[in-house]
């Protein structure tokens, strides 16, 4: 865009705002009181709070938006006909314009759709009748990836749902416990419900989606195909064994406890990962696993880039066992030796390094830690995890 074209926007806008006109009818007819505010709320534009003095704008946008619907129809640019279409209105769009589409283009919209709309729950129904409309390639709604990730999952999938008690059987679940957490919280405190998770666990076959947009690590279901449902407890787990440790790490980490993806809640869900891989590996020591869980990332420093943490944490836990008696009597409790000792450092040293071990209790720390990996958006890769066990507890 070049610098006139710039200007004369601007000069547009400008002329846009000052100039005072009656709002078309088509856009008055859509004005609606909601509280103490008007609100305009027409498929094409939106403004809450509507402002008078900006009818002219309003008129225009109306003007060009219906013009370039026009054209995407006549084109058959079916996404560029969704987004044209403001937020609240793409539901209605897709249903007005599917009978216009392609099957292939149908599903890929259905998806576009659903991965941008907020409030799924509020139109359950209708979403349920669009996912078994009739019409072949339901799968064209996941890219390749996402295919390929769905048809390599278990038979039998443990999902999670956060919400607030009132939408706990809606379609949208997740693989990973830590965004059904976020989304549990996530409007709590306009109307102060508690935030809950609902663990179950639904057939690969009765899924209609997997989506990795937006790092969500989504399962679309019926909440009638989920079984098993449980409240999670929203506690942080910590096994009273390492609880010294568990306290010392958290007086080392500098980032923000409450919203930070590496903090205590992370460590929380390693150590319920190192529990189920040591019960598959009994050869494994718990032990080291656990004292892994709590210390590993207590040293990180920025939460989103710090490659030298693991190093950072295995050179602050030394410098604790010479200086802090207490440290060591944490550590000599849970039964270390030097060798184990010189066992745990090593893990917690490589932790992020993207390596294998040969070594059975090096391999579950670094496999406990990787399969919360989606709590970053990162899909686990089977090829770095250390044991075998572990693919087969992922997903599960």
């Amino acid at each position: 865009m070049t610098t006139a074209t710039i200007s004369e926007q601007h000069a547009k806008l400008k002329e846009l705002m000052e100039r005072r006109e009656p709002l078309c009818d088509e856009l008055a007819r859509r004005l609606e009181k909601r509280g103490d505010w008007t609100v305009l709320h027409h498929p094409l534009i939106v403004s809450v709070p509507y402002a008078e003095e900006m009818n002219a704008a309003y008129n225009d946008g109306l003007r060009q938006k219906k013009a370039a619907l026009n054209k995407a129809v006549a084109d058959g640019n079916w996404s560029h006909v969704m987004m044209l279409h403001e937020r609240a209105w793409r539901l209605n769009a897709l249903i007005e314009y599917a009978p216009l589409m392609s099957d292939e283009a149908f599903w890929e919209e259905v998806a576009y759709v659903w991965c941008d709309t907020e409030t799924p729950y509020v139109n359950k129904s209708v979403w349920v009748r669009l996912f078994k409309v009739k019409r072949p390639g339901r799968h064209g709604m996941m890219d390749e990836d996402e295919q390929e990730m769905l048809a390599r999952m278990p038979r039998e999938i443990t999902v999670y749902r956060g919400h607030d008690g009132r939408s706990q059987n809606g379609l949208s679940w997740t693989l990973c416990p830590s965004k059904a957490r976020w989304f549990a919280g996530r409007f709590i405190n306009l109307d102060r419900r508690r935030p809950i998770v609902t663990k179950g666990v639904v057939g690969r076959d009765k899924v209609i989606a997997l989506f990795l947009r937006r790092d969500e690590f989504e399962i679309v279901c019926e909440a009638r195909h989920v079984r098993d449902k449980t409240e999670v407890d929203d506690a942080v787990a910590i096994h009273s064994s390492v609880s010294k440790l568990y306290q010392y790490a958290v007086r080392r980490f500098r980032l923000n406890k409450l919203r930070t993806d590496h903090g205590p809640r992370h460590w929380s869900q390693v150590m319920r990962n190192v529990e189920r891989i040591h019960a598959a590996r009994p050869d494994t020591n718990l032990a080291i696993g656990r004292a892994f869980a709590v210390l590993h990332d207590c040293c990180r420093e920025d939460e989103y880039g710090d490659p030298e943490h693991g190093e950072r944490a295995a050179k602050w836990i030394v410098q604790m066992v010479l200086e802090e008696p207490q440290f060591s009597k944490a550590l000599d409790a849970i039964g270390m030796t030097n060798d184990l000792f010189d066992k745990l450092l090593t893990a917690i040293a490589g932790h992020n390094r993207g390596e294998v071990s040969t070594d059975a209790t090096i391999g579950m720390c670094w496999d406990a830690d990787r399969m919360d990996l989606p709590r970053v958006g990162i899909v686990p890769d089977a090829k770095l995890f250390s044991l075998p066990e572990t693919k087969g507890l992922l997903w599960r």
